[in-house]
């Protein structure tokens, strides 16, 4: 008996913590795929995407560091990296898109869109000023995969945002309004470029699912384990999440999507 083909895309920035989350999407991705084998024919498309003249990836080779899995921003960087290459090594296909190439880009989103059961999208980044070398561009690459997505007629888009946008339903508390203080003073661009990203999501017929994370600090370990806000369970938040985590719960609700045209933030629970 033939098994259902499901195509996940994956599309991630190629340099940035939130970048991250998508390459650890991958790595989950992945491993979905080896576990759903006799039920299902997962294939896992990526688009690792940049802006090339800001982030200085222009001319980099057609393999490596073209896909920016050397670029991880985590504690064991070595073991991961090599976790990611692994992946990358068995998906489907892998597709590196300048986000300012105009039409040439949108035509390969659009190529790489098409067919997919979900798109999972972990673009731009919010370091903003504090990040060397980064580029603000959430906006516009989440904005051109919608349109690709609308125009493939595909539905179901898990998109990362972050901590601080729209209503959190984080509790109040000295972390929570030093980055409200910032993302409305150094990093007010930032700001900026995720709400209008989210705008541009919600304002869309997409079935959509904004994952808002908490700090995605590279000493963070994966727990496989996470909380969503917001929830009627007990328990005290962390300010702090692994991006493996949040990379597998986005791979989740993309394969089973169990949240529709709304938005969630996700942390660890404090021990």
């Amino acid at each position: 008996m033939e098994v259902p083909r499901v195509k996940i895309v994956v599309a991630y920035a190629m340099k940035g913590g939130l970048g991250d989350v998508g390459k650890f999407a991958v790595i989950r991705a992945m491993m979905e795929k080896e576990k759903r084998t006799s039920s299902q024919n997962v294939e896992v498309h990526v688009l690792a995407m940049c802006d090339e003249v800001v982030e200085g990836f222009s001319g980099q080779n057609e393999k490596g560091d073209r896909a920016g899995e050397g670029l991880l921003e985590v504690e064991d960087v070595e073991k991961d990296r090599a976790r990611l290459v692994q992946a990358l090594s068995k998906v489907s296909a892998l597709v590196r898109v300048d986000v300012r190439a105009g039409d040439k880009a949108r035509e390969v989103v659009e190529h790489v869109v098409d067919g997919a059961s979900a798109v999972v999208a972990c673009l731009g980044n919010r370091q903003g000023p504090l990040g060397e070398g980064m580029g603000l561009w959430v906006a516009d690459g989440v904005d051109m995969v919608r349109k690709a997505m609308e125009k493939m007629h595909v539905k179901r888009l898990v998109v990362l945002s972050s901590m601080g946008i729209g209503e959190d339903e984080l509790p109040f508390g000295p972390i929570k309004v030093l980055w409200w203080f910032l993302l409305r003073t150094i990093l007010r661009k930032v700001h900026r470029d995720l709400q209008e990203m989210e705008k541009l999501v919600q304002g869309s017929d997409l079935d959509y699912l904004i994952v808002r994370p908490v700090g995605l600090t590279p000493t963070v370990h994966y727990r496989s384990a996470y909380h969503i806000l917001p929830s009627e369970e007990g328990g005290v938040p962390h300010i702090e999440v692994s991006k493996e985590d949040v990379g597998e719960f986005m791979i989740r609700e993309a394969l089973e999507p169990q949240r529709h045209r709304t938005a969630v933030t996700i942390c660890h629970l404090k021990e």
